[in-house]
């Protein structure tokens, strides 16, 4: 699990739980968590792990990104709303974990996550090319963080 914190917001998930109108326990089922650790997400004690939002976030009907306080969308959050964890995206990218992590933690991709060989289209593609649609978002939207 990602020790990067990435904006989960209790008072968040409050609120989107009492609009939509449902029991800790159905949250804890759908998500496949003990009502205990609803209870103390709820509070604001623990911190789901990231590839939990995305099922918290769908028990109480609202997008991952509705369950957290972020100032400024980095590639932690981005990874996170996809319900990855670090080791689930590194794969995903194809590339190790730890290059991951730097890219992560730091912003600089290097020569590992620049540009890669696509078989397909018989040339390099930027990371602007093969990143986005990992992560579920467009290349403006990437490149911003």
């Amino acid at each position: 699990m990602s020790t990067t914190p990435y904006g989960f917001d209790a008072a968040k998930l409050r609120a989107a739980r009492a609009a939509a109108g449902v029991s800790v326990a159905r949250i804890a089922r759908e998500v496949g968590v003990t009502e205990r650790a609803v209870s103390l997400y709820l509070a604001g004690t623990r911190v789901p792990k990231p590839e939990l939002l995305p099922r918290l976030a769908a028990a109480v009907g609202v997008a991952p990104a509705g369950l957290c306080r972020v100032e400024r969308e980095r590639l932690v959050h981005r990874r996170v709303f996809t319900g990855r964890s670090r080791a689930q995206m590194a794969k995903a990218l194809g590339m190790a974990e730890e290059t991951y992590r730097q890219v992560e933690t730091t912003g600089h991709r290097g020569r590992a996550a620049t540009s890669r060989y696509d078989g397909r289209l018989g040339r390099y593609i930027a990371w602007d090319e093969w990143a986005p649609p990992v992560y579920g978002v467009s290349a403006e939207r990437l490149r911003s963080g």
